[in-house]
């Protein structure tokens, strides 16, 4: 299930970003490089690969990086030489979404189109941001830990209730459920 929902993923963020960024360049003459943040996790492995698919597919020549060290200091110099090369986008998946910035905004002076993926950026001219809303996503899991703490509180008071009826529990359970 992974692979197919990294594989729409790239196919979806290639074309739209090939769209996007040569109108005038004939697909097969196009360079673009997805910067990830690491090649060990599985889903930056599973982008990789899926950038390959979709790049063979629509006839773009592609290639995935990632830097050495776990900084954004050697994003951001991966995103130097890849100016420096001419490439004609580049698709980033920031370390850190305000020290890439920089890096981002280089790459707009260039005339280089970035396409922000998986981890907001949080300036720099960007094409579009693939991911998701962390803001909302924060929000739901508060929602859901109060509303099951809610929930666990009513069937606490339901159960406390019922064991003052049985004496030979009380003491043990009533302790356990007013201490949790």
């Amino acid at each position: 299930m992974k692979r197919i929902f990294a594989m729409m993923l790239i196919g979806i963020v290639t074309v739209f970003f090939v769209g996007q960024v040569c109108l005038a360049k004939e697909a097969k003459d196009m360079q673009i490089v997805y910067i990830v943040k690491d090649l060990v996790n599985p889903a930056f492995v599973e982008m990789k690969w899926g950038g390959f698919a979709a790049a063979k597919k629509y006839g773009v020549n592609y290639n995935c990086l990632a830097p050495e060290k776990y900084t954004v200091d050697n994003q951001i110099r991966i995103m130097e030489d890849l100016i420096q090369k001419r490439v004609d986008g580049i698709i980033i998946v920031p370390i850190d979404g305000k020290g890439i910035v920089s890096g981002i905004e280089r790459a707009n002076k260039a005339g280089v189109p970035v396409l922000n993926s998986n981890t907001l950026a949080v300036g720099g001219d960007v094409i579009s941001f693939v991911g998701r809303d962390d803001i909302l996503c924060g929000k739901l899991v508060a929602q859901f830990t109060v509303d099951k703490l809610k929930e666990n509180e009513s069937t606490k008071k339901a159960q406390k209730s019922s064991y003052w009826k049985e004496p030979r529990v009380l003491l043990p359970h009533g302790t356990g459920l007013t201490a949790s």
